[in-house]
C-alpha cells in the first residue's frame, strides 16, 4: 500500500476508537493541583503493593513529554539524564510507528492487513519509536504513525480510544524503561512521572482525571510497581534549586510542546533535602498551549497560501478556511479525521474544477492524497527552530512538489507567538496573585523556550526581573529524578 493512505489512518482510523461505546467513568485519584499544590500524588494500587525494599537503585524520573521524553536518574553522587536511544541520545521523540501487519484482534482489509489499531495490536504488535518511527512514516512504510499522544489524553475519548491510548502509552513508557535498564544494568521498578498543571484538552478536571488514570494504568502495564506524579514546573524548580546558595522565591515557566505551566516556589539549599515540599509551592497555573500551537500557526500563516488559502473560486467566494485549519491542527484528532477523509478529497477535486488558481488547489489535493499533514507541520516546525536564530528561514517542500521552497520570517514567528506570550503573562499574574508576593527570579525551561522570543516576551510582560534560562530539555527530567530519590525511598 502506498504512503497515500497512511495519514488517513494516523488519526481517523488509528481507531483511537471508531466504535460507539460509552465513555467510561473515572474513579482513580486525579493528581490535580486542586487537591495538592505540589501535584505529587500516587495511585492507591501502586502504593499498596510497594514493599519495604532497596528502592534506591531503581528510582527514576520520567518526563514523558508532548514532543520528546527523557529519563532522570539520581545516584549517591550525581544527577544525570540516561540515554534513551541506541545512539546515546538523552531525548526520545514522542512518536511511534506500528507496521500494518496481519495480527491479533484487528479487523483486516482484503489483503489480510490490519485496518485499524486495537488494544491487542498495540500491546503485542511490532513497534518502533522516536526517529526510527518518523523515518518509517517519511519513507512511506505501510503502517500507523502516532505523534505526541500526550496531547490527546485529556480529550473526549470513547472506551476503545482510552484502551488504545493506555496500551500505546504503556509501550512507549516500556521503551524508556528498557533503555534505562541498558544504562543501569537493571530495569527500574519505581518512578516519579511528570504531569502538566493542565493536560491538553477542553474538559478541565474531568480531562485531567482521565489522563492521569491512563498514565497510571499504562505505567503498571509497562512494569512499574510504584508510581507518583509531580507537576512538571515543580520538577524543574527542584533541578534549578541544586544551583542555589541562598533562598529565593522563583517563578518557574515551563513552555513545552503541548502545554505551558507556571509555578511559584520557595527554593534554597536548606529546603532542598525535605521530602515534603507542599508548603513551598505558593501557586500554580497552566494552559493547553505550547510549541505545537506555534508550529500550527506558522504553517497556517506562512505556508498555506501556496496551497490555495485566500484564493478564489469562480463563484467569487474564497476557498473555505477550515480545510487549512484542519490541515495544520495535527494535535486535533477530529481535525485530522476531517482533512484525511474521502469527503474532503471529493470537495478538493470539485474546487480544482472551479478555482481561479487551480495550481494551488492541486498542491492541496496532492498533499491530501499523500497523507502529508504531519510532514507539512514538521516542515513548519523546522522553520520555527531555524527562526530562533535567524531573520528568515527557507522551508523545503520538495517532497510535495519539485523545487518548491517557501520562506518564513522572524516577523511571522513573532505574530504566531503572540497568543502564547500573552497567555504566559496572564498565567504569571495568576500565580503571583496566588503567592501574594513577586518572585525574585524567573527560571525558564521547556523546548519551546529555545526561541529567544519567550525570554523577550517575559521581559516585556514582567518588567525588570532576573530571567534565567535553564536546561531547556533536561530540567524537568532531572527534577523528577531528584523527587524520586527523596520521596520513593
Amino acid at each position: 500500500m502506498s504512503h497515500s493512505r497512511i495519514q488517513e489512518r494516523i488519526f481517523a482510523r488509528i481507531a483511537f476508537g471508531t466504535g460507539d461505546t460509552e465513555r467510561r467513568s473515572s474513579g482513580s485519584p486525579t493528581g490535580s493541583p486542586t487537591g495538592s499544590p505540589i501535584g505529587l500524588t500516587g495511585c492507591g494500587a501502586c502504593l499498596s503493593i510497594a514493599r519495604r525494599r532497596a528502592w534506591v537503585l531503581e528510582m527514576i524520573g520520567i518526563d514523558w513529554g508532548t514532543a520528546s521524553s527523557s529519563v532522570g536518574y539520581v545516584s549517591a553522587d550525581n544527577a544525570r539524564l540516561l540515554p534513551v536511544s541506541a545512539d546515546g541520545e538523552t531525548r526520545l521523540p514522542s512518536t511511534a510507528f506500528v507496521p500494518r501487519t496481519p495480527s491479533f484482534d484487528a479487523p483486516t482489509d482484503e489483503l489480510g492487513l490490519a485496518r485499524v489499531l486495537t488494544p491487542e495490536l498495540l500491546r503485542r504488535g511490532r513497534m518502533t519509536f522516536g526517529h526510527a518511527a518518523t523515518a518509517s512514516m517519511l519513507e512511506g512504510d505501510d503502517g500507523f504513525y502516532v505523534k505526541s499522544p500526550k496531547s490527546f489524553l485529556g480529550a473526549e475519548l470513547r472506551e476503545r480510544q482510552v484502551l488504545n491510548f493506555t496500551a500505546l502509552v504503556a509501550r512507549m513508557l516500556g521503551e524508556l524503561l528498557d533503555q534505562a535498564a541498558l544504562a543501569l544494568g537493571h530495569r527500574p521498578e519505581s518512578a516519579v512521572i511528570g504531569r502538566p498543571v493542565r493536560y491538553h484538552g477542553t474538559r478541565g478536571d474531568v480531562g485531567d482525571r482521565q489522563a492521569i488514570e491512563i498514565m497510571e494504568r499504562a505505567a503498571h502495564l509497562a512494569g512499574l510497581t510504584q508510581v507518583r506524579f509531580l507537576l512538571e514546573p515543580v520538577a524543574a524548580a527542584f533541578a534549578y534549586e541544586t544551583n542555589l546558595r541562598r533562598e529565593r522565591l522563583v517563578l518557574i515557566v515551563d513552555v513545552g510542546g503541548g502545554t505551558t505551566d507556571l509555578t511559584l516556589v520557595r527554593l534554597g539549599p536548606d529546603r532542598a533535602p525535605r521530602a515534603d515540599r507542599t508548603t513551598d509551592v505558593l501557586g500554580a497555573a497552566g494552559d493547553r498551549i505550547g510549541g505545537t500551537d506555534l508550529d500550527a500557526r506558522l504553517a497556517f500563516r506562512a505556508f498555506t497560501p501556496v496551497l490555495g488559502r485566500e484564493s478564489m473560486l469562480e463563484s467569487g467566494l474564497p476557498v473555505p478556511n477550515h480545510h487549512f485549519v484542519d490541515l495544520c491542527s495535527v494535535a486535533d484528532v477530529n481535525a485530522q479525521t476531517r482533512f484525511g477523509s474521502a469527503a474532503t478529497g471529493e470537495t478538493l477535486v470539485d474546487y480544482l474544477t472551479r478555482a481561479e488558481s487551480p495550481a494551488r488547489i492541486a498542491r492541496l489535493l496532492r498533499l491530501h492524497e499523500m497523507g502529508g499533514s504531519f510532514r507539512f507541520n514538521r516542515t513548519a516546525e523546522h522553520a520555527k527552530i531555524e527562526l530562533s536564530g535567524k531573520a528568515e528561514a527557507s522551508a523545503d517542500f520538495s517532497w510535495l512538489e519539485a523545487d518548491l521552497a517557501l520562506a518564513a520570517s522572524r516577523l511571522d514567528l513573532e505574530w504566531v507567538a503572540q497568543p502564547l506570550l500573552d497567555r504566559i503573562g496572564e498565567l504569571a499574574g495568576d500565580v503571583r496573585a496566588q503567592g501574594g508576593a513577586p518572585p525574585d527570579v524567573v527560571f525558564v525551561t521547556g523546548g519551546t523556550a529555545l526561541s529567544p522570543l519567550i525570554a523577550e516576551g517575559l521581559r516585556d510582560r514582567l518588567g525588570a526581573i532576573e530571567i534565567v534560562v535553564g536546561d531547556l530539555f533536561g530540567s524537568v527530567a532531572t527534577g523528577l529524578g531528584l523527587s524520586a530519590q527523596r520521596t520513593l525511598s
